[in-house]
């Protein structure tokens, strides 16, 4: 009887669980593969925001930029992708430009000629051409209608337009097209 009793015993101090290897290692397994689907989706995303950085900092970015906001008529959106004082021979020069250029962005068909802001705005990305050269970056569309910039990283890391390359008899917006 004491035999009988102390198995009964041994029974009851037994823990709830059985050891069984195979069970241990199928979690085991478990956890590699979870971390490994981690790690892999932690590589994806470090590599998607990486590939953002990078396109936000090209000028091709800033062009979209700039053409949004001229397609939206926001003319605050486009002087951030438009260097006035570099594009104007001189201060004084620069002020009358920047009222003419704003009232192209805000009412481009008002003036009655067609300016790079209407053609900025009604072409596909695909159609200008960019050529980068460090921070400079020569910007052309040359079918149908002819339009050639250059642009100059700005220090915060966007593209401003700083040259317009086009005939500038009517001013450097404008180009008999």
């Amino acid at each position: 009887m004491a035999t009988a009793f102390g198995s009964q015993m041994w029974k009851a101090l037994k823990p709830p669980w059985k050891f069984d290897p195979a069970q241990i290692l199928e979690e085991r397994e478990m956890r590699t593969v979870v971390l490994k689907i981690g790690m892999l989706l932690f590589c994806i995303f470090v590599f998607i925001a990486g590939v953002f950085i990078y396109i936000k900092g090209t000028p091709l970015h800033s062009l979209y930029m700039f053409k949004t906001a001229v397609a939206d008529r926001n003319v605050d959106g486009a002087m951030r992708y438009l260097d006035i004082d570099s594009v104007a021979d001189n201060p004084a020069r620069a002020n009358v430009m920047r009222a003419e250029i704003k009232e192209l962005i805000a009412n481009p068909l008002k003036t009655g000629k067609e300016n790079i802001f209407i053609l900025a705005s009604e072409r596909a990305l695909w159609d200008w051409s960019i050529e980068q050269s460090g921070n400079t970056a020569l910007v052309s569309l040359s079918d149908p209608k002819p339009a050639r910039f250059k642009m100059r990283k700005a220090p915060d890391g966007h593209w401003r337009i700083v040259e317009f390359l086009n005939d500038t008899s009517k001013g450097p917006m404008y180009k008999s097209l």
